[in-house]
């Protein structure tokens, strides 16, 4: 993709656009399928950033595993490794009458909640600062604040599903689930970048709740996004609720 198209998707994410540059954006993803498809590829990337931190202890751990470790460390991974596994041991059986004692709703919350690490703060080039400022209380999970800086932006951009989402997923984290599936379901636009991912989020908190019927509408909801990374995880859960 080329610098001006990356630079319109990232100003369109953020908010920067005017009222009518929005609308003409707007007009070019349901018209046009070639403009639609980058910005699908551009969005996959972004929401890989957010499961990048996730993955990439696993990766390391699948080069260690593979003997893709340089000689020189290998000592020392191996014995950080082992260290690992014995504390493992020590809290593997609590772990396991923990986890036997947890309801089928919980167990399948855990299995499917994807961390969601924020947006990327870029410093020097995205003028948001207040958006930039909860983003940073966020990813370090001070969800309090961010709440407070978001809800003030909210103020302002009261339909911004970026705002709506990170709002919901303050309150998730927060144990407000009614606020939490509130600001979720404010996002009814399914061209909007977090729709689906307000979808998914919806759909795990009502299946913690008990209300499969209503987790299972929203899951197949999600599934209905065609280039997220959030369709795949809804396809296996609805297998395993069904």
């Amino acid at each position: 993709m080329e610098n001006d198209i990356l630079l319109l998707f990232d100003n369109f994410l953020f908010n920067k656009l005017s009222e009518e540059e929005r609308s003409n954006f707007e007009t070019r993803l349901n018209t046009e399928p070639e403009f639609k498809k980058e910005f699908d590829e551009y969005l996959a990337i972004v929401e890989g950033i957010n499961i990048y931190g996730h993955s990439l202890l696993k990766q390391k751990l699948e080069a260690l595993k593979l003997g893709q470790i340089k000689k020189e460390t290998k000592i020392k991974h191996l014995r950080i490794a082992i260290s690992i596994a014995a504390v493992l041991v020590i809290l593997m059986i609590p772990g396991f009458f923990l986890y036997q004692h947890l309801t089928i709703n919980t167990r399948l919350y855990n299995k499917y909640y994807i961390e969601d690490n924020g947006l990327p703060v870029l410093m020097g080039f995205n003028k948001n600062v207040s958006m930039n400022e909860a983003m940073i209380e966020y990813k370090d999970k001070k969800y309090s604040i961010a709440l407070k800086k978001l809800e003030t932006i909210k103020t302002d951009a009261p339909n911004n599903d970026t705002v709506l989402f990170y709002t919901g997923m303050c309150h998730l984290q927060l144990k407000d689930k009614n606020k939490a599936v509130e600001n979720f379901l404010a996002i009814i636009d399914k061209n909007a970048v977090y729709y689906y991912a307000s979808m998914y989020y919806t759909a795990l908190t009502y299946i913690k709740d008990g209300n499969f019927e209503k987790g299972n509408a929203y899951l197949n909801e999600v599934i209905q996004c065609q280039n997220c990374i959030y369709k795949n995880y809804a396809l296996s859960l609805l297998d395993e609720i069904n």
